[in-house]
């Protein structure tokens, strides 16, 4: 994991020093805490970030997506006693001092347009048949200077889904066929 999240973060372009990698795939086997690991990074974001970001927890359905949420608002509670710092409720975690928040967002969202999000943890898209939630979540990354969509997921059994689509998009950089250096897979 402490390689993994250095080469996600240390990596910077040469020519602008912004970070190398703004999409990200990480295909991990069931129960190896998955979503722990995501949710550490979305804390550290919460807690200790630049300030005024959105980060969204997304999956195909509400309960998925409540898995990552969850253990970022477990772990904000659990950082501060008394809630002078965060705010906490059914739908968001804020950061009242630096005033970023982690917010929840599925497939069943209706309203998935007009965010300005700047990272993304995006669940088990081995789940999702079409690319409409990812698509929203880049089109609401579109302004933000880093932004890092994190797509996480296991095997699955949909063929021609998300999963699909983006296993032959890193196949195809990893042939050369396709040119594309800020993707890590």
């Amino acid at each position: 994991q402490k390689a993994f999240w250095e080469v996600v973060y240390s990596f910077k372009m040469a020519d602008t020093g912004i970070r190398r990698f703004n999409e990200v795939l990480e295909l991990v086997g069931r129960k190896n805490g998955k979503s722990t690991d995501l949710a550490s990074d979305g804390n550290f974001d919460l807690f200790l970030g630049s300030g005024g970001e959105d980060i969204v927890c997304a999956s195909n359905d509400d309960k998925q997506a409540s898995l990552i949420f969850n253990e970022v608002k477990g772990l904000s509670k659990r950082f501060e006693k008394i809630p002078r710092r965060f705010h906490n409720n059914l739908s968001i975690v804020k950061n009242n001092k630096n005033d970023s928040e982690v917010f929840k967002m599925s497939a069943r969202t209706r309203d998935k347009d007009g965010r300005q999000i700047s990272k993304a943890f995006l669940d088990e898209i081995h789940n999702a048949r079409d690319n409409e939630l990812y698509m929203s979540i880049w089109q609401s990354m579109s302004i933000a200077e880093e932004p890092l969509l994190m797509m996480l997921t296991t095997e699955g059994f949909i063929t021609g889904g998300l999963l699909d689509k983006e296993l032959k998009e890193v196949g195809a950089i990893l042939n050369g066929e396709i040119e594309e250096d800020s993707y890590l897979a």
